[in-house]
């Protein structure tokens, strides 16, 4: 068994008892180096000692304290998602930005149709210019021809 693979089995024995085929594993590994051997002994003097002590007496509201530190840490976290740059509150600040945005894609629209407006006066004017004046002679005979 590999350095690696001795430390990991050791490593879950902090959390799980072991079965009989890894403990085996583990003593025949540490059978073949002394500081594996005296590293093994310790951890389980250390099992030992730890087995032997009493449960540490639990308060009679510890469950009430606990769902209440859960609750606090819940509220915290809710609190520090919301608020965003400068204590402001992030849905205000996109609200804010999403009403500029509108407020001026309006006021570009509107300068655009004034813009729009204007060019087709223009060009009428133009246009208009473009036509010929009538010839004052037929403008003389006017009384006697609308007779």
């Amino acid at each position: 068994m590999s350095e690696n693979e001795f430390n990991e089995l050791l490593e879950e024995s902090w959390t799980r008892v072991l079965r009989p085929e890894e403990r085996a594993r583990l003593r025949l590994s540490a059978s073949a180096d002394a500081a594996r051997l005296e590293k093994l002994e310790e951890e389980e003097a250390l099992d030992e000692v730890l087995a032997a002590l009493p449960d540490a007496p639990v308060s009679s509201n510890f469950t009430s304290r606990v769902m209440a530190a859960v609750d606090c840490e819940d509220r915290k976290l809710s609190r520090a998602k919301g608020w965003t740059l400068w204590g402001i509150r992030g849905s205000w600040l996109r609200g804010l930005a999403f009403g500029a945005a509108m407020l001026g894609l309006s006021i570009g629209g509107y300068q655009q149709y004034l813009s729009h407006e204007r060019s087709e006066l223009a060009e009428s004017v133009v246009a208009f210019g473009a036509v010929d004046a009538p010839n004052v002679e037929l403008l003389k005979d006017f009384d006697a021809i609308v007779r």
